[in-house]
C-alpha cells in the first residue's frame, strides 16, 4: 500500500511539473509586441500591435513569428519509464484571426499563403520561400523526421503538391502535400435543420477566424474557418482528420506562424491568437484587436482620389469632395431656420435688421409687402423656403467666400467693390478674374486655373434669377471635371439694378413687366417692375 501511494504521488508530481503556467492558463494575444513573440525574416509588428508576416515590397520573402517558450504536448503514464510506448499526447485547441491582402497593382495577384505551425524548433531557418510557405525546402519536404504539424491557408495552386485549388485550407504533416484539404468556406446551420455551404476568399483582405482542435482521446483534428464577424464557431468543421499525433509531436514543441511569397508579394496579417494545451482556447473578440490598414481595391478606378500621391500638384479635388456635402447640409439648414424665424414674426410688423452694412439697407423690404406678395405666407407662395435654387445660390456664395477670402458684403471696401458678386464680375469684365481671389492664396499654374473655374462657377450660381442658375448636379460635375465642361461666357452675363443676370432673362423681364423673386447674399428681396 505504501509503495502504491508513493507511486501515485510521483505520477501526480510529474504531471504537475510538466504542466507549466502556459499549459494551464494558455496563451492569448490581443495584439503583439517584441517581448512576447519572436520574429524572423520580413515579419514585423506595427505600433498598434498588428503582426505582419510578409509584405508587398520584397519578392521571394519569408516571415515567421513564434511563441518563444516551448509548450509540453506529451505526458507519461508510467513515471519510471519515459519511452514512447508509455507517453500520451495532450489535447489542445487554438484560434486565431488573420487577413491576407494581395499586392495593389494593375493586375493584382497574391503570394503563396501562410500557416499555423507546431514545430520541434524555435523557427525554421532552413525553410524556403515561394510554394514552401516558409515551412520546408526542396530536400526535407515530406521527411518523417521533420516532426511538423501545420494548418496551411494556401492561396497559390501548386501541382507538385497536388493542391486542389488556389484558395484552400489544408492539414500538413511533415510536408506540403496535405493529408486533408478543402476549399475555403464555412457551414451555416445545425444538425437538425441541415447546413449551408458558404464560400470564402482567403485573399479578400477581410479578417477571418480559424479554429484548430485536437482531441487526444478520439485522435481527431478539426479545422473550422469563418468570417471574423461571426460570433460563434460554426457547429460543422471545414476539415476533420482522424490521426494519432503521438509519433508526430515531440515532448515539447514550439508554436507560431509562417508565410512566404514568390515573384509577387502579399500582406499576411495576424490580428490575434489564442492557444491552450489540454483545454479550450480563449475566444477572440474582433473589436478588441488591432485594426487592419485601409485597403483600396486597385481595380476600382473611382477610388484613386483617396490616394494623395495620385493627385496633381496643388489639386483641391479631395477637399471639395469632402466639403461639398457639408456645405449643402448647412445651406439647407440655414434656409429652414430663415423660414421658421419669418413665420414666428408678428404679422404686419415692419422689421429693419441691424446690419453693420447700413448703407445697403434699401435692399430690405417691408414685412407687409412680403405678406401680401405671398398671400399670407402660404406654402406654395412662400419665397423664403428651402429650394434647390436657394441651395445652389448659397453654395455659389460659399465658393466666392472661400476663393476670395472676404465677406459677401464688406463696407470697408470702396462702394463699387463692397458687394462681392459685383467685384468678381468687374474683375472678370476687365479680363483678370483672378484679381478677385484671396491675395494670401499662393497659386501655381494648375491651382490658378482651378481657382478661376471656382470663381466663374460661383458667379453662375449667384445669378439673381433662380431658374437661370445651374442645377446642383451640374455644379458637382463642373467641380469634378475641372476644365472639361464649358462654363457661360462673360458676354452672357450682365450687372443690373437687380443683380447679376443672364442677358436673355433681363430682356424677357423688362418686356413682360413681370414680378420676379431675387436672392441676394444677405437676404431675399421682392422686386416688382411696373
Amino acid at each position: 500500500m505504501y509503495w502504491k501511494l508513493v507511486i501515485n504521488i510521483l505520477v501526480v508530481t510529474q504531471l504537475v511539473l510538466a504542466v507549466d503556467k502556459d499549459l494551464t492558463s494558455g496563451i492569448t494575444f490581443t495584439g503583439f509586441n517584441s517581448s512576447n513573440i519572436m520574429l524572423s525574416g520580413e515579419a514585423e509588428i506595427n505600433d498598434i500591435g498588428l503582426l505582419r508576416l510578409t509584405n508587398t515590397s520584397v519578392k521571394f520573402q519569408i516571415g515567421s513569428a513564434f511563441y518563444p517558450k516551448p509548450l509540453t504536448f506529451k505526458y507519461f503514464q508510467n513515471t519510471f519509464s519515459s519511452t514512447t510506448a508509455n507517453s500520451k499526447c495532450f489535447s489542445f485547441s487554438t484560434t486565431f484571426i488573420f487577413a491576407i491582402k494581395p499586392g495593389q497593382s494593375e493586375s493584382p495577384t497574391n503570394g503563396h499563403g501562410m500557416a499555423l505551425v507546431i514545430a520541434p524548433t524555435l523557427g525554421l531557418p532552413e525553410a524556403s520561400s515561394k510554394r514552401f510557405l516558409g515551412l520546408f525546402n526542396e530536400s526535407n519536404n515530406g521527411d518523417a523526421t521533420n516532426h511538423i504539424l501545420a494548418i496551411e491557408l494556401d492561396t497559390k495552386e501548386s501541382s507538385s503538391f497536388r493542391d486542389i485549388d488556389d484558395n484552400h485550407v489544408g492539414i500538413d504533416i511533415n510536408g506540403l502535400e496535405s493529408v486533408a484539404s478543402a476549399s475555403a468556406a464555412y457551414f451555416v446551420g445545425d444538425n437538425n435543420n441541415g447546413y449551408e455551404f458558404k464560400n470564402l476568399s482567403l485573399v479578400s483582405g477581410k479578417p477571418m477566424k480559424v479554429w484548430v482542435e485536437y482531441d487526444a482521446v478520439v485522435k481527431q483534428i478539426n479545422v473550422t474557418l469563418a468570417p471574423a464577424i461571426v460570433v460563434r464557431k460554426p457547429q460543422k468543421p471545414l476539415l476533420s482528420l482522424t490521426k494519432d499525433l503521438l509519433p508526430i509531436l515531440k515532448d515539447t514543441m514550439f508554436v507560431g506562424f509562417t508565410s512566404s511569397t514568390g515573384s509577387v508579394g502579399s500582406n499576411h496579417y495576424v490580428l490575434g491568437w489564442s492557444f491552450k494545451i489540454n483545454g479550450q482556447a480563449k475566444e477572440l473578440d474582433l473589436k478588441q484587436l488591432p485594426k487592419l490598414p485601409a485597403y483600396v481595391d486597385p481595380t476600382n478606378k473611382t477610388m484613386e482620389y483617396l490616394e494623395p500621391n495620385k493627385n496633381k500638384k496643388g489639386s483641391n479635388k479631395p477637399i471639395l469632395i469632402v466639403v461639398l456635402p457639408i456645405v449643402l447640409v448647412m445651406a439647407m439648414a440655414i434656409s429652414v431656420v430663415m423660414v421658421y424665424v419669418v413665420r414666428r414674426s408678428k404679422r404686419f410688423v415692419e422689421v429693419i435688421e441691424n446690419w453693420d452694412e447700413v448703407e445697403f439697407r434699401p435692399h430690405s423690404v417691408k414685412y407687409k409687402d412680403l405678406c401680401i406678395a405671398t398671400k399670407g405666407f402660404i406654402d406654395k407662395e412662400l419665397m423664403g423656403k428651402a429650394t434647390t435654387y436657394s441651395d445652389v445660390f448659397a453654395f455659389g456664395a460659399f465658393l466666392l467666400e472661400v476663393a476670395c477670402g472676404r465677406r459677401p458684403i464688406d463696407r470697408r471696401e470702396p462702394q463699387e467693390d463692397a458687394i462681392l458678386v459685383d467685384k468678381v464680375f468687374s474683375c472678370w469684365d476687365r479680363g483678370n478674374i483672378l484679381e478677385a481671389k484671396d491675395q494670401k492664396l499662393e497659386c501655381d499654374h494648375i491651382v490658378a486655373d482651378e481657382v478661376e473655374v471656382v470663381l466663374k462657377l460661383g458667379l453662375w450660381c449667384s445669378l439673381s434669377e433662380p431658374l437661370a442658375r445651374p442645377s446642383m448636379r451640374s455644379v458637382m460635375e463642373h467641380l469634378e471635371k475641372l476644365h472639361q465642361l464649358s462654363l457661360p461666357h462673360i458676354s452672357q452675363f450682365r450687372l443690373s439694378t437687380n443683380g447679376l443676370t443672364f442677358l436673355q432673362y433681363c430682356e424677357s423681364f423688362q418686356s413682360s413687366g413681370s414680378c420676379t423673386f431675387q436672392l441676394s447674399v444677405v437676404d431675399s428681396v421682392l422686386s416688382c417692375s411696373h
